[in-house]
């Protein structure tokens, strides 16, 4: 009977100490509420939480934007932001995207931000859309 009680205290132990894996947050656009959003020539579009603050990752936090191409030759420049008021943001990572490609791009920071974004401006003639994620680690 002891040790039954005993393997049970240690399973609880366990079971309270482990904690659940979290889903990825999908990013969307500040200006439509969507999370698919086209960038067209040199527009700038911001992808960001919904609920703004984001909040309870541990470790770090990586970024997953997909660019698809819709017409014309695809370029331009990606940045993943962070900020601790929601206001003034820092560039954490940056790419320039590929001519005429559709891609997947990632992004990595261990530093704590209140407040994640994507940030996509575009090239000249080019109409492409993209949607992001945010993946706690």
């Amino acid at each position: 009977m002891k040790k039954i009680i005993v393997f049970l205290f240690a399973v609880l132990l366990i079971s309270v100490s482990a904690t659940a894996q979290q889903a990825p947050r999908l990013l969307t656009t500040t200006s439509y509420g969507n999370t698919l959003d086209t960038v067209l020539s040199t527009a700038t579009k911001v992808t960001t939480a919904a609920a703004g603050v984001v909040s309870n990752f541990r470790i770090g936090v990586t970024a997953h934007v997909i660019v698809t191409k819709i017409s014309g030759t695809v370029g331009g420049t990606l940045a993943f932001q962070g900020s601790m008021d929601g206001v003034n943001f820092s560039t954490i990572g940056s790419a320039a995207t590929p001519s005429d490609a559709t891609a997947n791009y990632s992004f990595n920071t261990t530093v704590g931000w209140r407040f994640y974004r994507i940030s996509y401006t575009g090239s000249t003639g080019q109409s492409a859309s993209f949607k992001s994620y945010l993946y706690p680690y």
